[in-house]
């Protein structure tokens, strides 16, 4: 009745047993429950694994994510077939691609922070010259400013010249060099 496969299965010894390879089938309750579980908390995975420095924190640990055990698990959890037709080691073009890509992101980093810096620069360099504008009104306006009190000095010297040039001013000033003589006398002994 038994076939010489199964036959031989029930005259093994115990030890046989022990050191035999078995299939195992998960009950469809157990998978359920696993299901139930990772659907619990995949929101919370999800969140953590998308939050920001998780990766940054696991490096300065030396680890990181493995994307493909997790999609693993997640498709026995949820018993998606064909698992391994979806998620696939890269090609040599797929590498190739990615490399293309970071260094096209690297080169489009470093000219935004060339254009940032030289923004920067810019500003700077017109901060410089609204700086230097303003001290050059600052001169000019003091200069100028002066100017004008030289000159009006200077005018007001012209006047009295010129006023002590008519003869009324002349006789004046006679008077008074008379009038301080005469008073300077006694004070000099004369």
């Amino acid at each position: 009745m038994l076939s010489e496969a199964l036959g031989t299965a029930f005259k093994s010894t115990p030890l046989d047993i022990i050191n035999g390879t078995y299939r195992v089938d998960i009950s469809a309750g157990t998978k359920l429950a696993a299901r139930n579980a990772i659907d619990k908390y995949m929101t919370v995975l999800t969140t953590f694994l998308q939050s920001p420095g998780t990766v940054e924190n696991l490096a300065v640990q030396a680890m990181k994510i493995d994307y493909n055990a997790m999609f693993s698990a997640l498709y026995d959890t949820f018993n998606v077939p064909y698992k391994e037709k979806i998620i696939v080691a890269m090609n040599d073009d797929d590498k190739q691609r990615m490399f293309n890509d970071t260094a096209a992101a690297a080169a489009q980093s470093k000219q935004g922070l060339i254009k940032t810096q030289g923004e920067v620069k810019k500003d700077v360099d017109n901060n410089q010259a609204e700086n230097r504008m303003l001290i050059e009104t600052g001169k000019h306006t003091l200069n100028h400013a002066s100017g004008e009190v030289d000159q009006n000095h200077a005018l007001e010297l012209q006047r009295e010249k010129m006023q002590a040039q008519t003869p009324q001013a002349q006789g004046f000033d006679r008077a008074a060099k008379g009038a301080f003589a005469t008073l300077d006398k006694p004070a000099f002994g004369q």
